[in-house]
């Protein structure tokens, strides 16, 4: 199984094991390859994992994440099997703020955006942008030429404290995240997470 049980829940992933685990033989050995956030050689990529994470709770399925390796072990999994136990888990919110709140090993103070697209999306676009802030990130969305509907949406999130940059025509996405890209330059944010609604 290679990246395949991030895309589950504890209890799911549980139970596809477990479901492994029985057609089984004795001769047969399971292999589980997934990228742990806690063993990356680079705090960068770490990052990136964690804000995968966050990527698969609001924006896809809503309960799967990338493990940390004492989820992953497959030794630790089999034996959790057999026993009918449970993963422990690792909240998304924990590992992100864990990494937020430190440094770059060049010292400099981590900050980061999360940076939404929008185009004509109103309802997508206040569940994803509130889920976002609730992590303590800050939150921009660039909406690239909207209907007039969708700006009392973005009005409201506006009010609860999330930033939108408004395009008075619709360029595409890529032209939505360079001028994301630019006002994180000029705000001098250290990552940005882009998505998209």
């Amino acid at each position: 199984m290679s990246q395949f049980l991030d895309c589950f829940s504890e209890e799911q992933v549980t139970g596809i094991l477990r479901r492994a685990a029985a057609s089984m033989s004795a001769h047969t050995s399971l292999y589980i390859m997934e990228p742990c956030w806690d063993r990356q050689q680079y705090e960068t990529a770490a990052y990136c994992l964690t804000m995968t994470s966050l990527y698969f709770t609001a924006m896809a399925n809503g309960n799967s994440k990338i493990f940390h390796s004492e989820d992953s072990d497959t030794l630790r999994r089999k034996r959790r099997i057999e026993s009918g136990g449970n993963f422990r888990r690792h909240r998304t919110r924990t590992q992100h703020l864990a990494l937020r709140e430190g440094r770059l090993k060049n010292g400099i103070p981590m900050k980061t955006l999360v940076l939404i697209p929008h185009y004509n999306h109103p309802a997508a676009i206040a569940r994803v942008a509130q889920t976002m802030h609730g992590f303590g990130l800050d939150v921009l969305i660039v909406d690239d030429g909207s209907r007039e509907e969708c700006k009392p949406v973005l009005q409201a999130l506006i009010s609860d404290g999330i930033r939108v940059l408004y395009r008075p025509i619709n360029g595409g996405k890529g032209a939505a995240v360079k001028t994301g890209l630019k006002y994180a330059e000029e705000k001098r944010y250290s990552h940005v997470f882009a998505g998209r609604c």
